[in-house]
């Protein structure tokens, strides 16, 4: 049964057989069962509650990186060119590929072309997928109510959980994907179909799930490797992936993603030599290592016995559900250690490699961590007699989830000292899933599963409270700056050309459907790798206005100090620029502009006009906090869309 097999999971659970006469011809009681099925449904009501009032509070949640995905969509629906800015004849700007989910901004195409507001469509996908994510978990029958709980609340119950499906970067959806990827084949050995969907969702919403497809293809081909479909299914896939990913070099012009090069392009060898010989690493090795090994051997040991007891019968019939009801194989059982295994790997040799900006949430540890975590919980832990005393399993599956719940848990330790997590949460969560995965391997205690997994998820999730309170407001704010001041822009008609921006987001994402912008050194920095920065040409000749981040209303230096920002900021003085005092997003952040001479007067009107109202929102004294939280409670600024 896979993880999505919704008419075979509303079968009767463990548990939920009927009263009347039992297998030894005992009648049973009734009123336990419905006891136990009420206190179900009320855990499941309360929350689901529980999950709409975070719902409520976390849905204004947005990133402003979010916008440089889903501006391509926008240019796609306008000129019909997949690049970040819509084609100008005569620009000569170059292809940059500045998402690093290319499942989002291929499906922010559908609110450009039907004139939603893109905002609001992304909040919908995203409730939509955390609505699928806690029903499939609720629904899956054979899996008992107790852990069925548990899986649910570590979701619905999570304000971080919640939060990673509304602010617009796929983090929540990648782990949900990944879970549902590795639960399927955790579930029942193989991928199917639904299952070699997952691993293209997987791959294609961040280029680190490469890794987990291939893996997880690997595995299944591995694992079913006398199933010829299976094993054809797996080389499709990968194939398929193997050739978007060089359908994407080859229009971009580069091997790896821009998003890569511009987070680690100052990382030299060195740093990878002393990343791949992290002290940790050879633990979380010899862990995984041992537990492969046991794994193989359990096989051969089981293979043999079943020559011995029917000249080879059960063996020839491979992989698969085991005679007698011992469940499944110990291929299918290590299952979680593969993710694992992956999760270790990135988050303490990749990452730290890496300028991760926007890390809200703690997102891109939890969204490595939180799928493991996820496909422990996914499979029934604890078997249940069958008639003639035989059991469903064999209490296979909580031995051999424990490398995986030990192998993260190690990792997890390590995220001690990361910016943005409680150390207490951390240091706690992460020493119940290793003290969890001990017990487990000497003995099948499968409460120590549920709590270890819950203990991974608390460890990632837990981030301050005004950290989330912060993620809540940050959308005002960001309204009142970047976004008004590119809807500013938009409406001067003498302002038509390149715009250069210091921090992209909304702000380019509110210019005219045909209007280009360059990001001076960020993300969608097309000559970020240029020793030169942009070219002084090209700006010289269709630039029209520079946006500067900076710390105050008279700087006119932009605070990145790349070589674009400085090539363009260092020219528009020299030709003498019309200077003007922007916007503030906070007290120390302004948004400053240079516009062409002899252009740009109704813009620089109407910006003078508007400072006052801005000053107002986002340099108040409460402009942060819960108050402030509160008294926005009915204010929803994806409602309206920034292109107006």
């Amino acid at each position: 049964m896979t993880v999505l097999d919704l008419p075979s999971a509303l079968r009767r659970s463990p548990g939920d057989e009927p009263s009347g006469v039992g297998p030894s011809g005992v009648r049973l009681p009734r009123v336990p069962v419905r006891a136990a099925r009420a206190l179900f449904l009320v855990s499941l009501a309360g929350l689901t509650g529980l999950m709409g009032w975070l719902a409520f509070w976390l849905c204004r949640l947005t990133v402003d990186d979010a916008f440089i995905s889903w501006r391509y969509g926008k240019s796609f629906a306008g000129s019909g060119v997949w690049d970040w800015n819509p084609v100008v004849a005569g620009s000569g700007l170059p292809r940059v590929e500045a998402y690093t989910n290319p499942l989002y901004a291929a499906l922010s195409i559908v609110p450009a072309v039907a004139g939603w507001p893109v905002e609001a469509f992304f909040k919908a996908f995203g409730l939509l997928l955390l609505c699928g994510g806690v029903a499939v978990a609720a629904v899956l029958r054979d899996v008992p109510r107790h852990q069925r709980v548990v899986l649910v609340a570590v979701m619905a119950a999570n304000p971080v959980f919640v939060s990673h499906f509304f602010h617009g970067l796929e983090s929540g959806s990648f782990a949900l994907f990944i879970a549902l990827l590795y639960g399927v084949l955790y579930r029942r050995g193989r991928l199917g179909a639904l299952g070699r969907t997952a691993a293209v969702l997987v791959a294609l919403s961040r280029p680190e799930g490469m890794a987990y497809a291939f893996a997880a293809v690997a595995w299944a081909a591995l694992a079913n490797r006398g199933d010829r479909r299976e094993v054809r299914g797996a080389f499709a896939v990968a194939g398929g992936l193997a050739g978007y990913w060089a359908l994407r070099a080859w229009w971009f012009g580069r091997l790896l993603p821009h998003t890569y090069l511009v987070t680690s392009g100052s990382v030299d060898a060195s740093g990878v030599v002393r990343q791949l010989v992290h002290p940790v690493l050879p633990v979380l090795g010899t862990l995984a290592g041992g537990a492969v090994l046991c794994a193989f051997l359990w096989r051969r040991a089981d293979a043999r016995r079943c020559r011995e007891q029917d000249g080879g019968a059960r063996a020839a019939r491979g992989p698969g559900p085991r005679a007698g009801g011992r469940g499944p194989l110990p291929l299918q059982d290590l299952t979680p250690v593969v993710p694992a295994a992956l999760t270790c790997g990135i988050a303490l040799v990749f990452y730290p490699l890496s300028a991760l900006h926007m890390d809200v949430g703690n997102r891109f540890f939890w969204q490595l961590t939180a799928p493991v975590a996820l496909v422990l919980l996914c499979r029934p832990l604890k078997g249940r007699r069958l008639p003639g005393g035989a059991r469903a399993t064999d209490g296979a599956a909580p031995k051999w989830a424990a490398p995986a719940l030990g192998l993260t848990g190690v990792a997890v330790l390590h995220f001690q000292g990361m910016p943005g997590v409680d150390p207490t949460a951390v240091v706690v969560g992460g020493s119940a899933a290793v003290v969890a995965a001990l017990v487990l391997w000497g003995r099948t205690a499968t409460p120590l599963l549920a709590a270890g997994s819950a203990g991974l998820m608390l460890a990632v999730s837990a981030i301050p409270l005004e950290s989330l309170v912060g993620g809540m407001t940050y959308r005002f704010h960001l309204r009142e700056a970047h976004e008004e001041l590119g809807r500013l822009m938009a409406r001067d008609p003498t302002v038509r050309g390149l715009v250069g921006t210091g921090d992209a987001g909304v702000l380019p994402y509110a210019l005219n459907e045909h209007q280009q912008a360059v990001d001076l050194g960020g993300l969608a920095d097309p000559y970020r790798a240029d020793p030169g920065g942009i070219p002084r040409e090209v700006f010289a000749q269709h630039g029209a206005a520079v946006v500067v981040p900076a710390g105050g209303p008279d700087e006119d230096r932009n605070w990145f100090g790349t070589a674009s920002s400085r090539t363009v900021v260092d020219h528009v003085r020299k030709e003498k620029w019309t200077y003007s005092a922007g916007l503030p997003f906070g007290g120390a952040y302004w948004l400053n502009v240079f516009v062409r001479p002899g252009t740009g007067e109704r813009f620089l009107r109407e910006l003078k006009a508007r400072r006052p109202a801005a000053e107002r929102a986002n340099l108040s004294p409460e402009r942060i906090g819960w108050t402030y939280a509160e008294a926005h409670r009915w204010d929803f600024p994806f409602l309206d869309d920034p292109v107006r």
